[in-house]
C-alpha cells in the first residue's frame, strides 16, 4: 500500500508493513522464507524473515540507472545462486520497425544473503527475454527462459547450462521451435513454459499455445536431460469455450486428480464463475496414460477478482501444493501512476486442495503465527 510491501491476514486486515520494500516482479526460496524482488524503481533487493514473519534481512543488492526484472533464486549446496535480467533501451519492444532493447541476464551469487559476489553475465542479447527460471541439473545449474523477437512476437524456449563453474548457452539452443510445435498451432503465441521433473526421472514442460481455431490449448513436452525435448501431446484444448489464448499454465496432481491451471485472455462472462476479459482458469481430471490428455470432470475460475491473474505453484517439502499470482490483469495494466509502488505486486501465497471436484484455497499455515489478540463471539441472535 502506498508502495510498502504489507502483509493482510485472511478478512483483508493489515498485519505488518515492510516500509520501503517495493516490489513488482518476486521469486521465493520458500524453504529459507527468502524472497527475491525487483521494481521499478530499478532496484534488486533480497529480504528474509523469520517463522512470525518478522524482517530479518533486507539487502538492496543492485541499483541501476537501468530496469532490472524477472528475478530468480535458487539453492545448491548451501549457496544461494540468482539472476537478474537488465534491460537497456527498448522495454518490451512490440514494434517490428524499432530497435529492441538489450536484455542481460546476470548471475550472483551468496551464502548469507548479504555479501553478494558477482559471477557473470549469462545472456546479453537484444531480444526481449522473459519468464526466466533457475533449475537444478545433475551435473549443474540451468537457465531456462522465453525468448521473442519483439513483444509477443516471434517466439522460442532456450536453455543455459552450467558445469558450476563456466556458464555457456547449450550449442543447440534453441531447444523448443516452430518445427516442435503441432499442426495448425501459432508460431506467434507459444509462451510461458512450466517445468518440473517427474517421478519417472524425466523432465516435463507445459507451454501455452493458440491453435488454428483461434481459441487456446496447452501444449505437452518430455526430456530425458533438460535439454533435448519432445513433443508428446496436446495435453487440453479450449475449441472457444473459455476466452482466447491460454497463457501462464501450471500442471501438477493433486489429492488423486490432476489439476490444470491457466489464465485465459479476452474471456466473456459466464454467470459469477467467470468475469469479463483476461482471467483464470482451473479444469480438474484424470491424466490418460495413453493418449497423454487430460479428460475434464470439472471447470471453474481461480479466483473471482479481477487482479489475479497467471498463476504459479511449488510444491513445498512438507508435500503441500502453494500458490502465488501477480496481483494484476492486463485490462488495468495501463491505470497507473508513476509513483504507485505497490502497482502488480504478487499475491498471498495460498495452499491448495482438492475436494468434491472443486479447488480449495486457504492462506498459508504460516501466517497463522502472526495471528493475535482472538475476537470470537459466540450464540449472537
Amino acid at each position: 500500500v502506498n508502495g510498502e510491501m504489507c502483509i493482510y491476514n485472511k478478512n483483508g486486515e493489515l498485519f505488518k508493513n515492510y516500509y520501503g520494500i517495493h516490489s513488482n516482479w518476486v521469486d521465493t526460496y520458500p524453504e529459507d522464507k527468502v524472497v527475491i524482488y525487483g521494481n521499478f524503481e530499478n532496484e534488486i533487493g533480497i529480504a528474509q524473515f523469520d517463522e512470525q514473519y518478522n524482517l530479518i534481512k533486507n539487502n538492496i543488492i543492485l541499483k541501476s540507472d537501468n530496469l532490472h526484472i524477472d528475478p530468480a533464486i535458487i539453492k545448491i549446496h548451501g549457496e544461494y545462486y540468482f539472476t537478474a535480467t537488465e534491460i537497456v533501451g527498448n522495454v518490451n519492444n512490440a514494434d517490428v520497425n524499432q530497435e529492441n532493447g538489450r536484455y542481460t541476464v546476470k548471475l550472483y551469487k551468496t551464502s548469507n544473503l548479504l555479501n553478494i559476489e558477482y559471477i557473470t553475465d549469462i545472456i546479453s542479447e537484444q531480444y526481449n527475454i522473459e519468464d526466466v527460471d533457475l533449475i537444478e541439473f545433475d551435473n549443474g545449474l540451468g537457465l531456462i527462459y522465453e525468448k521473442e523477437t519483439v513483444d509477443k512476437g516471434n517466439s522460442s524456449i532456450e536453455i543455459i547450462s552450467s558445469n558450476g563453474k563456466d556458464y555457456k548457452k547449450y550449442e543447440k539452443n534453441p531447444v523448443l521451435t516452430a518445427k516442435d510445435l503441432p499442426k495448425g498451432a501459432s508460431k506467434v503465441d507459444f509462451r510461458d513454459p512450466k517445468i518440473w521433473k517427474g517421478n519417472d526421472g524425466n523432465f516435463y514442460c507445459v507451454i501455452g499455445s493458440r491453435p488454428a481455431d483461434g481459441s487456446g490449448q496447452i501444449l505437452l513436452y518430455r526430456s530425458k536431460n533438460g535439454f533435448e525435448w519432445e513433443f508428446v501431446s496436446i495435453l487440453a484444448k479450449n475449441q472457444n469455450r473459455y476466452g482466447k489464448m491460454w497463457e501462464c499454465p501450471d500442471f501438477f496432481e493433486l489429492d488423486g486428480k490432476y489439476v490444470l491451471l491457466t489464465s485465459p485472455q479476452d474471456m466473456l462472462p459466464e454467470g459469477l464463475e467467470f468475469h469479463n476479459g483476461n482471467g483464470t482458469l482451473c479444469i480438474i481430471g484424470e491424466l490418460d496414460p495413453e493418449t497423454h490428455t487430460l479428460k475434464e470432470q470439472f471447470c471453474q475460475g481461480v479466483d473471482y477478482g479481477i487482479d489475479y491473474y497467471a498463476m504459479q505453484t511449488l510444491l513445498a517439502p512438507d508435500g503441500r501444493r502453494i500458490m502465488i499470482a501477480w496481483m494484476q490483469n492486463w485490462d488495468t495494466l495501463a491505470y497507473r501512476c508513476n509513483d504507485s509502488g505497490w502497482f502488480a505486486q504478487m499475491s498471498l501465497p495460498r495452499e491448495l486442495s482438492v475436494k468434491n471436484g472443486r479447488l480449495y484455497q486457504v492462506p498459508i499455515r504460516e501466517l497463522n503465527a502472526m495471528r493475535a489478540n482472538k475476537v470470537e463471539y459466540n450464540n449472537v441472535v
